[in-house]
Parts: structure tokens; sequence; C-alpha cells
């Protein structure tokens, strides 16, 4: 399969075995992203190397105070020691995308003086930060930015710096700073803080939700949970449906509900889940008195009885929603059938059993697991 595209992907496996009698171990999940959308918000406060990043270093995350920093920073002590030279410090973001013109990169620097930090420091010659950016998943950069002692803030406060990314507009990119220590100056300190990307993402991943079907006679019983995949925590919900809890609404009948979330940057998206239902027990209905579906879901046995209100005949037939039809019998006129029906072969998923008389049509919802 071609993951080129930027996205979030989910791949699933499962084992299908005749009188499989535990067939909820038989399945397997793996989801990842290949590109996250904006925002790019990194303070480093919870002493993290954020996922999906890349280093040269092993951890490069400093609690404040360790040297003279204020805040957490993401940071590496450079030049030569007892153990030998170290002369870079590397830090590659994941991919970020899609960039829109007019997006700029912030962030903030200092270098300060080997191993206390309680001195601003100048950069010698060969001495250097670049930022640089890649959209080729990391195969080759460009340098948008150069920092040397040309241009160098010296400070022991942190220096703000910007970066237009106007130019990558419509792409997805990787960003890396790589300092250097050109080996003619003294060791220094180089930290980073406050690095930000700002922007909405495209959506905030509304479509990892959980839905549950109601059930039963009269069902109410229903429930959705959305989980954000993107934007900035903390959320706001705003629920069509009555009496929600934050991220979730329960007691729900068959029906449509819509969420609107906004995120703590003002980001906002919208999206609507229908609750279903799933015949699992007695229903009345005019020709048919009785019937009963269980179990349901079923991994693959279900047992259908059914008791009609006078003897006729009755057709049965099993489609999924694409119309495809997998079953279909013709019953014999009876007041009372019994039916065991294999779903073995059949994939997990949604399936509709029509049941027809003479005078009436019956849909059942059934639901094969894995």
């Amino acid at each position: 399969y071609n993951f080129s595209t930027p996205g979030y992907y989910i791949i699933e496996a499962w084992t299908e075995f005749e009188d499989d009698t535990n067939p909820h171990n038989d399945s397997a999940r793996y989801d990842f992203v290949t590109a996250l959308p904006k925002p790019l918000k990194e303070d480093f406060e919870d002493l993290q190397f954020p996922d999906r990043w890349t280093s040269d270093e092993a951890f490069p995350i400093f609690a404040a105070f360790d040297h003279f920093n204020s805040s957490a920073v993401l940071a590496d002590d450079l030049g030569f020691d007892f153990v030998g030279f170290d002369s870079s410090f590397v830090v590659t973001t994941h991919r970020i995308g899609p960039i829109e013109e007019g997006d700029m990169l912030h962030f903030d620097y200092r270098i300060v003086n080997s191993p206390v930090g309680d001195v601003a420091t100048n950069l010698a010659p060969g001495d250097q930060i670049e930022v640089q950016v890649s959209t080729d998943c990391g195969e080759s950069f460009e340098t948008v930015l150069l920092i040397n002692s040309f241009n160098h803030v010296v400070s022991l406060d942190m220096a703000t710096m910007s970066v237009d990314l106007s130019a990558y507009a419509g792409q997805y990119i990787n960003i890396r700073w790589l300092a250097t220590w050109g080996g003619q100056g003294n060791n220094f300190w180089v930290d980073y803080d406050n690095i930000n990307l700002p922007g909405c993402p495209p959506n905030l991943g509304l479509f990892n939700a959980n839905v549950t079907n109601a059930s039963g006679n009269n069902p109410s019983n229903g429930a959705i949970e959305v989980n954000p995949l993107f934007g900035t925590p903390p959320y706001l919900y705003q629920w069509s449906a009555p009496t929600p809890e934050g991220n979730k609404v329960t007691n729900l009948s068959p029906g449509v509900y819509s969420v609107t979330v906004t995120d703590a940057e003002g980001c906002t998206d919208e999206r609507s889940f229908e609750v279903g239902v799933i015949a699992t027990a007695v229903e009345e209905a005019s020709a048919f008195r009785r019937i009963l579906l269980a179990p349901n879901p079923t991994p693959g046995r279900v047992f259908l009885e059914i008791a009609m209100e006078q003897s006729q005949e009755l057709a049965l037939e099993l489609f999924d929603l694409n119309g495809r039809r997998f079953l279909h019998r013709e019953m014999p006129a009876s007041h009372f059938l019994q039916l065991e029906l294999d779903l073995g072969n059949l994939s997990p998923g949604l399936y509709l059993l029509r049941l027809q008389t003479d005078a009436e049509v019956r849909f059942l919802k059934l639901v094969k697991s894995r």
C-alpha cells in the first residue's frame, strides 16, 4: 500500500476459522499518522521529548534551573570534555502540514557558557545554528535561517526568532534545528524553548469516535464518545443531544446527533453520528407475533425464532450495506419457525436480515463480530 498521502491510517488484520470458540483474540489493529496538522506547540514543561521527534541526543530535555535556565528547555552542551567532542546538536520535528501562505515558525533560543550557564556567550567562527526544512520526509534539508556570530543575540534571556514558511505553502514539512560547535571557541549550551507554528488543522480528527447502537425494545441506551486526534486541548463540546457529559452523550435513542468541538486555540470542527438500533430481543409486529434474534452481535452462529399471527409462507434474505445478498431461503407456511444461521464465512460488519410475508416486510439489523 502507498502511504505517501499524509494522513491517519488504520491497518486491521484478522483470522476466521470455523468453530472458533474464542474469536476475540483473532484480530489485530495498528494505527499511525504519517503527518500531523498544525499547530505545532512545544514548551517542554512536561519534561518529555515530543513524540515522533528525533534527536542525536538520548534525552535533550532539561528541567528549569539546571544551568540557569528559567524554564524547561530543549538543550545540549556542545564542545570538548573528558569524554570527547560533541560538536553538533540535531533535533527534527514530526511531519507537519499542510503549510499555508503566511505561516510563521517562532522559537526562543539562547547561547550560554558551559557548564554553569550563567554567562551569555558569543559565537566563534564556525559556531552556528541552522533552521532547516525538509519536504521529502527528512531525506534532504534546506536552510531557511542561519544564526552565527554576525546575527546572534548575546543574552542570558531567550531571544525570539521567526521564520516565514510561505515558500512551502501546500506542502508537508519536517523542521530541523542543527547547532554546530566549530572547534575554535569555548564550550557552550544551546537552549531552545517555545517552539510554535500556529494555525488550525483542517479538522480536529473527530472520526475517531465510539458509537454504541441502541438495543432492545423501545431502545434509548445508545451512546457516542468522541476523542479528538488533532488540535490543542482542552476542548469544548456542544452536542445536539440532551444531557451531554463532555466528550460523550448517553441514553440515546436511534437517530442522528451532531457535535461541535472547539479547541484551546479557537479551532472548531463539527461532525454528525448516527445511532442505530440492534434487534436483540422480542419485537411486536402485525404479521409477526414474536421475533427473537440472538446472539446479536454474533461471532458466527445466530438463532432465529419467529412466531406468526397466522400460518403463512416466509422468505428470508440477508444483505450487507452495499446491497449484496448472502442468503435467500423460502420457508413453507407455518405458525412457528426456528432456524440457525451460520455467518462464519462473512466479514465482520453490519448486515440486514429481510423477512417477507405476503402482507409485510421486516428488516432486522444483525452484527457480525470478529
